[in-house]
């Protein structure tokens, strides 16, 4: 039912948006320059309620490129004993368009402390535009198609690298 309300909103938005990209364009005499006025408000009005997240999906994919990555000593890691050490869990990174959560995992030996494996996780919510909407509870954004990003099957690294997992 939602997804139905979500594109009547679209489609009365693209309306919305021609009928006030052509009285834009009514403001002008030339007709090339009313052409252009007209598209260039098309295209900025078509838009404008999910800017937030065009600009936020840029930031987000540069975070998960950056630091989603998992960075293991394989060698090391064989063997040992590790345990889960999670810090910051679920920090509010600043400077970013969008409400972006950040989460650090560290696997480090029990007997040590010595960092053998870590990679970060990252969450992303929703703009403005779908949390004043508030038909879904858990934010997700309307143009990013995965909202969280961190490596793949990290729940099987113990088995896949070797180690025991004890918390």
């Amino acid at each position: 039912m939602s997804g139905l309300l979500m594109v009547g909103l679209f489609i009365t938005w693209v309306f919305v948006s021609v009928m006030l990209s052509r009285w834009f364009a009514r403001k002008f005499r030339h007709p090339t320059a009313r052409t252009a006025i007209a598209l260039l408000s098309f295209v900025v009005l078509l838009v404008l309620p999910v800017v937030d997240e065009l600009i936020g999906m840029q930031q987000f994919d540069a975070l998960c490129e950056g630091g989603a990555t998992l960075k293991i000593d394989a060698e090391a890691a064989r063997g040992k004993t590790v345990r889960l050490v999670i810090n910051p869990s679920n920090e509010i990174l600043p400077g970013h368009m969008l409400v972006t959560y950040h989460t650090h995992m560290s696997y480090r030996d029990v007997g040590t402390n010595q960092e053998i494996a870590s990679f970060s996780t990252y969450v992303v919510k929703g703009g403005w535009l779908i949390r004043a909407l508030g038909l879904f509870d858990s934010s997700v954004p309307l143009v990013i198609g995965k909202p969280w990003c961190g490596p793949d099957n990290e729940g099987s690294l113990p088995t896949r690298y070797g180690f025991a997992l004890v918390n």
